[in-house]
């Protein structure tokens, strides 16, 4: 048995371990990092054994009072930072009363997420800290039933398929980190188990893990993304560990390991801000592998930086402490320099870093979207045998969104798989057969052209484009640039009178061509509309063709699309990236090959939607990664997706749809489709 000296310190070093795998997950994106260590159960197990700890001599009421004063200092710094900066950045975020108390994650689009995703893991904290008197209780009095009822709920959280935003996601948070919580405090009152014992659990959890994985395997290959497997790795990784006593109290002796673990927290805030700066700041060049690396390298050179200017500010108890003044000043510091390097522009933290990792979550990549509750419970009122088309309930949702989103008119389709079809709209427009000026859709219909042409060999992906024989400014920018936003090019919207009714098409291409670059190209993804008017132009030179004859020959007159087109009109380009005009059962029909089928007349393609979360050039979708409940595209006021079962949503509106409604929109278009049988697989590409 080991003295409680010698445990503290293995559990440093335990916490050390833990910490530089986490930055290693959230700086990398590695999917099979996450299989190594699992830090976050091991954290909590640290956690329950330091409450227990505490908790000996001193009332428990005054342990979490303690945590709390300590946690809330250095949280509240980041968390006002981050609403500055999203703030200065325009960036959408979530409730404002979630970065207060964070009971739920505080969500802020700024960085792509990267800057609030891995706070989960400081709602987990509260929520523990806030049941650990009920827990210490329950460990005390009876650890087996204890332990049981957390684990029970556990599976069965897990195996009900909660979806990560709910209240079942937070509880089945909560659930895992508790039976972590609740084993740190075995350990604490019990003494460390021997070490055949602790080797036991380790196989024994890696077995049944394998088995767990085997029968459902975690999406995106991430251990975090499953609650049940999540604890099977913790608990043998961290049973392993503990056999190593000796090891884990020279890693917490170690200076850069015992600088992190006494502000444990100030590291974990702070370092995914490193790791995004770092990935920004390398050259798109690069090899995604050495930038990663790079990326790692620079999160763990920063870790004890991090660690000694804002640690104090944490009130870690070392020792020797500064003065509070002292403490203030040093946790403030890095503040006013990030705000300040945003408010001048000097980073742009509205961009995607190409070939960046997704930002680190614990949760399932798939984004839930808001459904009514008189839609779920239609659906359960009604027999799983009635295969028919509900034209009452879908007529009354279109009519809810148009009031509560105040569109001025709605209409739209509805296409099962096997063929069954529904369509509606407000008294406002319900003519669903007169056309709609589809918008940004339109770049799907050019972006099939221009990969037919790829497969000709006419076009190269990557060759420049040159001045497309008008002296276009940026000859240097590639097709495949503009093609995945990645080039750089200034927004028409900079220069409204660009969008006037009659403008050329070349003089918004002359324009642009003349404007600086927004960033290097291929370093950063940045929808624009005016890349695919430089695709358009680009696309006549090489065939000689007018965009529109194009279109008509190669995808209308093969599918028997009534298409209308346009250029400079109704206060938009039109022509490649805006113009086309359809009805919305050719609409339909096109997303269904486009996105499900994968079809278009030049044959099948192999798309790959890595990197089109949210706005991107295949798809606009409740979704990131590469699983999804359904893939489409969104257009001013026209959206169109098409679901993994094989329905087909078709919504068009008098207002505008984008950005201002996106998630009502997206919300809309799931009801239908759970009305219409459809929604509930995902979808993977």
């Amino acid at each position: 048995m080991e003295t409680a000296r010698a445990r503290n310190a293995a559990l440093d070093g335990l916490r050390a371990v833990a910490l530089v795998r986490v930055m290693t997950w959230h700086a990398t994106g590695w999917p099979v990092t996450t299989w190594i260590v699992a830090s976050v159960p091991a954290m909590f197990v640290v956690t329950g054994f330091l409450l227990a700890q505490s908790a000996t001599d001193t009332p428990t009421a005054s342990v979490i009072s303690s945590r709390l004063r300590r946690l809330y200092p250095p949280y509240l710094l980041y968390a006002a930072t981050v609403l500055v900066v999203t703030r200065l950045d325009g960036s959408p975020r979530g409730p404002l009363v979630d970065f207060i108390i964070p009971l739920r994650t505080p969500r802020s689009d700024v960085a792509s997420g990267w800057l609030t995703t891995p706070l989960w893991y400081l709602s987990a904290y509260l929520w523990i800290l806030i049941l650990a008197p009920l827990i210490l209780p329950g460990v005390r009095r009876s650890t087996v039933a204890t332990l049981s009822v957390l684990l029970a709920g556990l599976a069965w959280t897990s195996l009900a398929g909660v979806e990560p935003g709910t209240t079942g996601w937070i509880a089945a948070d909560v659930l895992l980190y508790g039976s972590c919580t609740a084993a740190g405090m075995v350990l604490q009152q019990r003494g460390m188990p021997r070490r055949a014992v602790l080797l036991a659990v380790a196989g024994v959890s890696a077995a049944v893990a394998v088995a767990w994985s085997s029968w459902r395997p975690p999406l995106d290959s991430v251990v975090n993304n499953d609650h049940v497997l999540h604890l099977l790795v913790g608990a043998s990784w961290t049973a392993l560990l503990l056999t190593l006593p000796a090891l884990l109290e020279w890693i917490a002796g170690f200076g850069p390991a015992r600088i992190i673990t006494r502000s444990s927290l100030t590291v974990y805030l702070w370092h995914s801000f490193v790791a995004w700066s770092a990935w920004i700041a390398m050259p798109s060049a690069v090899d995604e592998t050495w930038r990663a690396a790079c990326a790692l390298t620079a999160t763990l050179l920063a870790a004890p930086v991090i660690a000694s200017i804002l640690g104090p500010f944490e009130n870690v108890a070392t020792g020797r402490r500064p003065s509070s003044t002292r403490r203030v000043i040093l946790a403030l510091s890095p503040a006013p320099l990030i705000i300040a390097t945003v408010a001048f522009g000097a980073v742009d933290l509205g961009a995607t870093v190409t070939d960046q990792p997704l930002p680190p979550s614990a949760a399932p990549v798939v984004v839930p979207v808001p459904v009514d509750r008189t839609v779920t419970d239609f659906i359960r009122s009604r027999s799983p045998d009635d295969r028919s088309l509900p034209i009452a309930e879908l007529q009354q949702l279109l009519e809810r969104h148009n009031s509560r989103i105040g569109l001025g008119g709605l209409r739209a389709v509805v296409i099962t798989a096997d063929g069954r079809r529904w369509s509606g709209g407000t008294a406002e427009m319900d003519d669903d057969y007169e056309r709609s000026a589809i918008g940004s859709l339109t770049k799907t219909f050019t972006t099939s052209i221009i990969m037919q042409e790829v497969a000709r060999g006419t076009i190269k992906m990557d060759d420049p484009i040159g001045d497309l024989g008008i002296g276009f400014g940026k000859p240097q920018l590639t097709v495949r640039q503009l093609l995945t936003h990645t080039s750089g090019i200034a927004k028409v919207t900079e220069n409204k009178a660009l969008l006037e009714d009659g403008t050329p098409v070349e003089e918004v291409v002359l324009w642009a061509g003349r404007k600086p670059l927004d960033f290097s190209p291929g370093s950063r993804v940045k929808y624009s509309t005016t890349g695919f008017a430089v695709l358009g132009i680009h696309l006549e030179n090489v065939t000689g063709r007018t965009f529109e004859d194009l279109v008509e020959e190669r995808i209308a007159q093969p599918y028997g699309y009534d298409l209308g087109y346009f250029r400079s009109r109704y206060r938009s380009i039109g022509f490649a990236t805006g113009g086309i005009l359809v009805n919305m059962d050719d609409l339909a029909d096109w997303i269904r090959r486009y996105v499900r089928d994968r079809s278009t007349p030049g044959g099948l393609w192999a798309w790959d939607f890595r990197g089109t979360t949210g706005i991107g050039i295949h798809s606009y979708c409740p979704c990131e990664g590469r699983k999804s409940t359904a893939l489409g595209h969104m257009g001013g006021r026209t959206f169109a997706t098409v679901d993994a079962d094989g329905t087909v949503v078709v919504i068009d509106s008098r207002g505008i749809l984008v950005l201002e409604n996106y998630e009502s929109t997206q919300s809309l278009a799931q009801e239908l489709r759970l009305l219409a049988g459809g929604g509930v697989k995902r979808l993977v590409p």
